[in-house]
């Protein structure tokens, strides 16, 4: 017992220092996380659940339950000032990751009956996942919280279907009824987990224990759902973007959250679910389990997927052979919860790497359990010396490879200039630099149109709404006194346009990605986006 204590206080140790070491001042780069910030000012500030971005207030958001930024909102309220508070924010996913890491080991020994050594393999493994610390550490993403809600409730369901006494079945199907219901206010995703739970009670029988769960998700996710519906938005405030269209609308879109990708029709949705799932075999496994840091977060699917990776189709097939293994064992309910949330994932718009994050705990157990074929599947689960030791050496590799990669990524990010950083760091370098100038030059109550309005607002204090869509809203730019255009990007933006040139730039970026603002003229006189004219001269202030 004390070696074991001394070994899990060794790991925690080593987690923290890796987080400490990793973690920095970038926020809103993930686009996702700058709403989230946002929202969580807004409830920390007595805004209630706002865009208070926004120069119009009341608007409710349609795409973000309001769990995780509620969370937010308690350091909001510990540390205001802005971004000041941003390690505070993130010190939430934070711990998040390291529960994930202590749920990870009791789930592997308890509920699957994994060696204490390859349990405490996969758990660090897990807890020093980069893809894990990156989102902690380097962004204010849901992710983490959502990866601990998702395997707690896992956990819990099990130890109550497992419970003979009904009362006690009762206790801990409320317990993950309510990890379940917060899971749902995390990521809208997580209805995936809340059908495998049902289906799961279900399938064993347990009447009672499905009626309990259900009336627990139902009683606290009915106030979110009737506020949600009692404050739709409505088309007029369609120019804030994304945020205020449902999930209908953003499920149709070409790719996800880029309204001028257009739209597809049903007939298309067979290739969409084609080119996800070769995505995911192919390149995004090796992405989420080996440590790859280029390619961990790829911002909104502009970045088209790289090439297929062997790497990636051999975790692939050897994740399938175990998925087979553990299901022939014994079909628990994470069976269940992993193919609905892939199904989910491969029919969605999006980066398939934010949906496969919060399963790594899952998908390093049924690789390690993949090992197995090495015995032949012969007696039982891991009596046979030979799977057990090349479990324990890919286990062992993989902990290696990611502490390299942790000790490369500090070692650069920590010691080099900013030009030899990381391309995450210098392109949010390069928005701070935008945003210092903006609270500098332009008029305290100047409103912009933003490709990424919540980061806009939260650096500048400047009211802001999205700029999709320029030509369709232009009457409403013009109404709410809009002035500005701030091209913010996290991918070079390409050369100034026949759009761009109509207007002055008294903003030019000296940097990688053309960062520039517009000023669109006065409302009275300007011209409508769209229309030429001569170019007029252009002023390029940046640094």
């Amino acid at each position: 017992m004390p070696g074991r204590i001394a070994l899990a206080a060794g790991a925690l140790a080593l987690c923290l220092a890796v987080y400490l070491l990793r973690l920095d001042h970038v926020v809103g780069q993930a686009w996702d996380d700058a709403w989230y910030v946002l929202l969580a000012q807004a409830l920390a500030t007595g805004h209630g659940y706002t865009l208070v971005n926004s120069p119009v207030p009341g608007i409710v958001p349609s795409l973000y339950p309001p769990a995780f930024p509620g969370l937010l909102a308690l350091a909001y309220r510990l540390l205001p000032a802005f971004p000041d508070n941003v390690w505070l924010l993130k010190s939430v996913s934070i711990a998040a990751t390291l529960g994930v890491g202590l749920v990870t080991y009791r789930y592997l020994t308890r509920e699957r009956a994994l060696p204490v050594s390859l349990a405490f393999g996969i758990a660090l493994a897990t807890a020093l996942s980069p893809v894990l610390v990156f989102l902690a550490t380097s962004t204010v993403m849901s992710e983490c919280v959502f990866t601990l809600t998702q395997l707690a409730t896992i956990a819990v369901v099990e130890q109550g279907v497992r419970t003979e006494r009904d009362s006690s079945a009762s206790a801990w199907l409320v317990a993950g009824g309510a990890l379940a219901a917060f899971s749902f206010l995390t990521r809208s995703i997580s209805i995936a987990l809340l059908v495998a739970v049902l289906l799961y009670l279900l399938q064993r029988r347990r009447w009672r224990g499905a009626l309990v769960f259900t009336a627990t998700v139902v009683l606290l996710v009915a106030p979110w759902v009737l506020y949600s519906r009692a404050h739709p938005t409505s088309p007029e405030q369609s120019y804030q973007g994304n945020i205020v269209r449902g999930y209908s609308s953003v499920f149709w879109q070409r790719i996800g959250g880029d309204s001028l990708s257009g739209t597809i029709t049903a007939g298309e949705l067979p290739a969409r679910l084609w080119a996800n799932t070769v995505d995911i075999v192919g390149s995004r496994l090796a992405i989420v389990l080996v440590p790859t840091t280029l390619d961990i977060f790829k911002q909104g699917n502009q970045v088209p997927p790289r090439q297929t990776s062997p790497i990636s189709l051999a975790l692939s097939a050897l994740l399938a052979a175990g998925f087979v293994v553990a299901v022939r064992d014994r079909l628990t309910l994470a069976e269940i919860v992993v193919p609905l949330t892939l199904t989910a994932t491969v029919v969605w718009p999006w980066d398939p790497t934010r949906f496969l994050a919060p399963l790594v705990p899952l998908l390093f157990f049924y690789v390690v359990t993949g090992c197995r074929i090495a015995g032949g599947l012969r007696g039982g689960a891991w009596e046979a010396r030979a799977p057990r030791l090349v479990a324990g050496c890919l286990v062992g590799a993989l902990l290696a490879l990611t502490l390299y990669e942790h000790i490369a990524y500090i070692g650069r990010e920590r010691s080099r200039p900013l030009a030899e950083r990381s391309q995450w760091a210098r392109r949010f370098a390069e928005h701070e630099r935008m945003y210092e100038w903006i609270r500098d030059q332009l008029p305290a109550d100047a409103i912009l149109a933003a490709q990424n309005p919540a980061q806009v607002y939260l650096f500048t204090g400047r009211h802001t709404i999205a700029s999709d869509r320029p030509i369709e809203h232009w009457e409403t730019w013009t109404r709410l006194g809009v002035r500005y255009l701030a091209r913010t990007s996290f991918t070079p933006l390409p050369p100034i346009d026949t759009a761009d040139v109509t207007y002055r730039d008294v903003y030019l970026g000296h940097g990688e990605l053309n960062l520039r603002v517009l000023d669109l003229g006065p409302v009275a006189t300007r011209v409508p986006w769209g229309t030429t004219q001569r170019p007029t001269v252009t002023v390029a202030p940046g640094q």
